[in-house]
């Protein structure tokens, strides 16, 4: 059959289940943009090491540059010591006019030479001679200590130089001139082996050293070499940066498909990267995204799916029912829906067992599923009730399916062990066409024809007419209706509080939330709007306040004797039937920083033995939190206690209408005994509601009841706060 009738099969095919992993809000800054990219980062990171770098060698080659010019001129300057003797020797022994032009033409071929001067052995200046310098200040005459000084250094070979350093960058240099003979005359008797010669100190020189010009020359060319190496380094640092980019492309490409994942879009395409560790990282986010693939498809079964029969939930009915009264507003086509209930469904819940009961339920699920159409939607709405929404048929069709699926409900006979069961069941039949009624009044509508098929003999078909009565009930429900939206929005409900004594030691330490609603009229009890509210789907939002309303009172009884109190709230079928409800009490309980063992679910009978084949795991759940979950109204149903021995549950109340006469009626006081007997052999404590006279109470003593709940104890007040004492008999 047709995925659309809500099998399991795989997942859902409207495109609403598509989008079941929601988008998160957009805004108008992105968080992301706030953060610098990667691939910037890295690049930023490479240009300052290339400028460290860059700056670096240049820093390091201008010191090592200066660094070697300035030994370079010490050591040019030194070099000088071989050629002052050969300046000044002429001027002193050969002709003296022709030295000096030798000196000028000498000194005019080396510009860092500023001047040079001649002294006698005495010191005194013979003759300086500048290198076409003005306002040149000639050397000086050499003092005794300077000669005493050169003297030694005459002897040396070649001869010595005394250097001052006048500056970085000018030296004045002080060299001896000497002349060398040989000892004796006799050139028949000269043997050069044993001759030896003899020094004659004939003057000083003196030569002043200026490298300013040369310096100042060097330095241009210094500069442009570092211009030089900044453009290759610049030039490294472009294509290094197109390298960079290019091995981190795979990387940026990752960008957009994490963007893609974290917006919940599964289809998405990765990169082929050609590292090892980007294959890695591809690799890794190929498996999350089939494992996110797998989970999405799993919750959304989970989300969308009746756990039992595999039918769409009340959830995607909705959802679909929604969408399919939209097409028929707008398109001018009709359908209709099938409200499907079952009939003695709960006598076979409970001569049979809950395992009965499931079977029957999957076994009506197949046969609707096998009778509508391949385009019609099947649902189970909750317990023993079923929905189909027929798509686009006219109202006649309409009514021959719903006939047709009554009929093969009647041909059906289901056996349980040695008991064979027949399928019957009522339908109410409810269009869709142009009219303005919302999804959850087209069901309201089908609801009221199924009840009208049961009045009328049960195993039939009846259809929604705008009569009289069902009108003003369906004005009267859509009202309501109205009231619980605008309380929920409004904070217009309101919690009292009614004590639960305990009857051994006549101590208050429990209290029951009981739920009102503000009006204009003042204040309402639930049996006015809680019907309304099953009918229009607004039930678990009632549980969530309710639930979330009774953590905070716990929370705002601060410490001292009040922190010990235990707090009963009263949650339907439908707040079970959440797969969140744990882990959102969980939530709460942590927020508001309450104990979970002073909190206490109570579920009427009706609901446990309903939904105990599926609340089972979920009561655990919410025992292992420390809540104790109490059966109200017990006695009132027609179930065994065979339940209560596999239900994970902690308080019996019994139901008032037991305890009323109680001290009058033998039958009620024989209910209540056996059941105080029952509830202590199985280990649950008991509580007797509706206790308004001393005479009942004897009773609830005599027979072991655990707690006394009624007007006798104390009613239920806007506030918990000190008790009266007890009413008189």
């Amino acid at each position: 059959m047709s995925e659309d009738k809500g099998r399991v099969s795989g997942p859902p095919s409207s495109s609403q289940d598509k989008g079941r992993v929601s988008d998160p809000p957009s805004s108008a800054t992105d968080p992301d943009e706030r953060h610098p990219r990667l691939v910037g980062e890295v690049l930023l990171w490479q240009l300052a090491v290339a400028v460290a770098v860059g700056l670096a060698a240049l820093i390091g080659f201008t010191v090592i540059t200066s660094t070697v010019v300035e030994a370079n001129l010490l050591r040019w300057a030194s070099t000088w010591a071989d050629q002052l003797d050969e300046l000044g020797a002429p001027l002193y022994v050969g002709d003296e006019t022709a030295a000096l032009v030798d000196l000028d033409r000498f000194i005019a071929s080396y510009p860092e030479v500023v001047q040079v001067a001649l002294y006698s052995p005495d010191g005194v200046r013979i003759v300086a001679v500048d290198n076409g310098g003005d306002g040149i200040a000639p050397l000086p005459a050499l003092d005794t200590t300077t000669i005493a000084a050169l003297a030694p250094l005459a002897t040396q070979m070649p001869p010595g130089v005394l250097t001052e350093e006048l500056g970085r960058r000018r030296f004045l240099l002080h060299g001896p001139i000497i002349v060398e003979s040989l000892a004796g005359t006799d050139l028949l008797d000269f043997n050069p082996v044993t001759a030896h010669g003899t020094t004659e100190v004939i003057g000083f020189v003196s030569v002043e050293l200026d490298f300013s010009a040369y310096l100042s020359a060097l330095w241009p060319r210094l500069l442009a070499g570092a211009a030089v190496i900044a453009v290759l380094i610049f030039a490294g640092w472009l294509v290094s940066r197109v390298l960079l980019k290019r091995a981190l492309a795979p990387l940026a490409g990752l960008e957009h498909p994490l963007q893609q994942i974290g917006r919940g879009e599964m289809d998405v395409e990765l990169p082929k990267p050609r590292h090892r560790e980007l294959a890695t990282i591809v690799r890794v986010l190929r498996e999350t995204v089939d494992a996110l693939k797998q989970r999405e498809s799993r919750l959304l079964r989970l989300a969308s799916r009746d756990a039992l029969t595999g039918l769409f939930n009340r959830y995607r009915l909705m959802e679909e029912l929604g969408a399919e009264v939209e097409r028929c507003r707008g398109g001018g086509r009709t359908s209709a829906l099938l409200f499907i209930d079952l009939d003695q469904f709960k006598y076979v819940n409970d001569t049979g067992g809950h395992a009965a009961g499931d079977n029957l339920l999957v076994t009506a699920a197949r046969q609707i599923l096998a009778t509508v159409r391949e385009q019609d939607l099947v649902a189970r709405l909750g317990g023993d009730e079923f929905i189909v929404v027929l798509r686009d048929i006219a109202r006649r069709d309409a009514r021959k399916v719903a006939d047709q699926v009554l009929e093969a409900m009647r041909r059906v006979t289901h056996t349980e062990g040695d008991r064979v069961f027949n399928l019957q069941c009522s339908i109410g039949l409810a269009y869709i066409g142009s009219s303005r009624h919302g999804s959850e009044e087209i069901v309201t509508h089908g609801d009221l024809a199924c009840q009208a098929a049961k009045r009328r003999g049960r195993n039939r078909v009846e259809a929604y007419r705008i009569a009289s009565r069902q009108d003003v009930r369906m004005a009267e429900d859509v009202r309501w209706m109205q009231r619980i939206r605008e309380a929920l929005d409004g904070d217009a409900f309101v919690l009292h509080f009614q004590p639960l004594m305990h009857v051994a030691t006549g101590e208050i330490d429990h209290y029951e939330a009981l739920l009102r609603m503000r009006t204009d009229n003042g204040l309402v009890g639930p049996a006015t709007f809680l019907p309304a509210a099953s009918r229009f789907g607004l039930m678990t939002a009632i549980d969530h306040w309710v639930i979330e309303r009774g953590i905070r009172t716990l929370a705002e009884l601060g410490s001292g004797e009040n922190a010990k109190l235990r707090l009963s709230v009263n949650v339907s079928g439908f707040a079970l039937e959440e797969a969140d409800l744990v882990p959102r009490i969980r939530a709460m309980l942590a927020e508001h920083n309450v104990p979970g063992d002073r909190l206490v679910l109570e579920l009427t009978e009706h609901i446990a033995v309903r939904f105990a084949s599926e609340t089972d795991d979920r009561l655990q759940q919410l025992r292992s939190l420390g809540l104790a979950i109490a059966i109200d109204d017990f006695g009132t149903g027609y179930s065994s206690f065979s339940y209560l021995k596999r239900l994970p549950v902690d308080y019996l109340k019994i139901d008032g209408s037991f305890v009323r006469h109680l001290a009058r009626d033998k039958v009620d006081q024989a209910m209540v005994r056996m059941t105080a007997e029952l509830a202590r052999e199985i280990g649950l404590k008991t509580v007797a509601e509706y206790v308004q006279s001393e005479a009942a109470m004897k009773y609830i003593r005599k027979f072991g009841i655990d707690y006394a709940q009624g007007s006798y104890v104390g009613r239920a007040m806007p506030r918990i706060g000190v008790m009266p004492q007890l009413a008189e008999a």
